[in-house]
């Protein structure tokens, strides 16, 4: 209430000093203009005296007057309240307003970040944008991504092509976004969240972007009200073990494959002894893009209760459970997301074995190849002995976030597994066969290794 008084009155104080500073040059204009009519025969110096006067009071009033349309527009911005909100959210926003838009295709890709943002007008903007890109640029595929900065977070358009000269950029801050109330202009948004925009060419060959910075959200480092209690690592090699069928795919470069990035979270680790899964989570690599809106989550009613010697390291709760399907259901919708994808997951060995035993009860078999990025970090680090998410991401120089999820560790897998094929490439594994031997290698020789 306090802050809504302070804005009316700052608003009236604005329409006050319109009305003063705009009085003296509309006087002046109307005499002059005045005499000018009634006048006709007045002498040439008058005339050019009255002229002059025209001329310069048109320039003060339009000064003044741009002066009175700033103040006003701060004024507005300042009332936009800005919240906490998931980039997928809005960037799912945008994707949405061109679904059924036949000249341009727009992919949301990267990993979900938090934001401090007005939700509304930063999807308007970003609409605008990529209107303005896919006719200028003449292009009609275009993905949306995020990206950490320094207490920033980067908005990217992205498209196949050149950057965007500067001084087109600029020229769009005046553009007048549609459907606001006060005839936003996009320079006013991104002045309400102390942003700018400008144009480069993305890390990828042949593409640019135009990025925009936000203001982040402290949420992106919080720590959860009340830590899980750290739980015995069991990591199986095995997944090496057992000859996979690739087919056509062993001979694709790894960059042109088709992943599905996935974790599951269970009751314990034996499926032996009735240890079941809780949920499984997934996302879609494609041409090495991490697709934030191509997600699988869903929980799984186990057939028994949860052990109570499991409950303190599990966020899921038996009441959470109560109304969900059981894994004979979930399994066949997950295999469906996963078509036939390649699977890659952390440890994944442990997770395939659960799939395996339900497989005949869900009428579903995983014949998709599997990758491991367990195995994948040993072949370029065979003396490493910490094999956890955040050691190897961290490692890789991979920003690791503490309140993680399920699907907070899919997607910090995703991003482990597109940096290892990186640096696998270097080596010269470019291809999934080359990968799938390479693993196999690896785990023979850590089974000859001494302990």
């Amino acid at each position: 209430m306090t802050r809504q008084i302070t804005e009316m009155g700052k608003q009236g104080h604005l329409l006050e000093k319109m009305i003063k500073d705009l009085r003296a040059p509309l006087t002046n204009l109307n005499t002059a203009a005045e005499n000018l009519k009634f006048y006709p025969d007045m002498p040439p110096e008058d005339r050019r005296g009255f002229e002059d006067i025209i001329i310069r009071e048109s320039a003060e009033l339009t000064r003044r007057f741009e002066s009175v349309a700033e103040e006003s527009g701060k004024i507005t911005s300042s009332q936009w309240p800005l919240f906490d909100v998931l980039s997928t959210d809005i960037l799912g926003c945008v994707v949405r307003r061109f679904e059924q838009d036949v000249d341009v295709s727009v992919t949301m890709t990267g990993v979900p970040l938090w934001l401090h943002a007005d939700s509304f007008s930063l999807v308007l903007v970003l609409e605008h944008l990529i209107r303005f890109v896919r006719k200028s640029c003449k292009v009609s595929e275009i993905d949306l991504e995020v990206l950490l900065g320094d207490r920033r977070v980067y908005i990217d358009i992205i498209w196949q092509g050149e950057p965007i000269p500067q001084e087109v950029v600029d020229s769009m801050l005046d553009v007048t976004l549609p459907d606001t109330v006060s005839a936003l202009r996009i320079a006013d948004v991104l002045a309400r969240h102390d942003s700018e925009m400008w144009s480069q060419k993305h890390r990828r060959q042949g593409y640019s972007l135009l990025r925009i910075p936000v203001p982040d959200s402290p949420r992106q480092w919080e720590a959860p009200p009340k830590p899980l209690p750290e739980r015995s690592e069991f990591y199986d090699f095995s997944i090496a073990e057992c000859p996979q069928e690739l087919g056509g795919m062993a001979d694709q470069p790894l960059s042109c494959l088709n992943y599905v990035v996935f974790d599951t979270e269970t009751t314990g680790y034996r499926p032996s002894e009735g240890d079941e899964i809780l949920s499984i989570a997934a996302v879609r690599i494609v041409n090495g893009r991490i697709l934030g809106g191509e997600r699988f989550e869903r929980l799984v009613k186990p057939r028994r209760p949860i052990p109570e010697s499991s409950l303190p390291f599990l966020e899921i709760t038996e009441d959470m459970l109560q109304d969900e399907q059981p894994i004979q259901v979930v399994l066949p919708y997950f295999k469906d997301f996963v078509n036939e994808a390649v699977l890659v997951a952390h440890n994944g060995a442990f997770d395939m074995n659960f799939f395996r035993r339900m497989e005949d009860d869900a009428g579903v078999r995983f014949d998709n190849p599997v990758v491991d990025t367990l195995l994948l970090t040993l072949i370029l680090d065979e003396e490493r002995t910490d094999y956890t998410l955040e050691s190897i991401g961290s490692w890789l120089g991979i920003e690791v976030v503490e309140n993680r999820t399920i699907m907070g560790d899919c997607f910090l897998t995703a991003q482990i597994f597109l940096k290892l094929v990186d640096l696998l490439a270097e080596k010269g594994i470019t291809t999934l066969g080359a990968l799938i031997a390479a693993t196999e290698n690896v785990v023979e020789k850590k089974r000859h290794q001494p302990g």
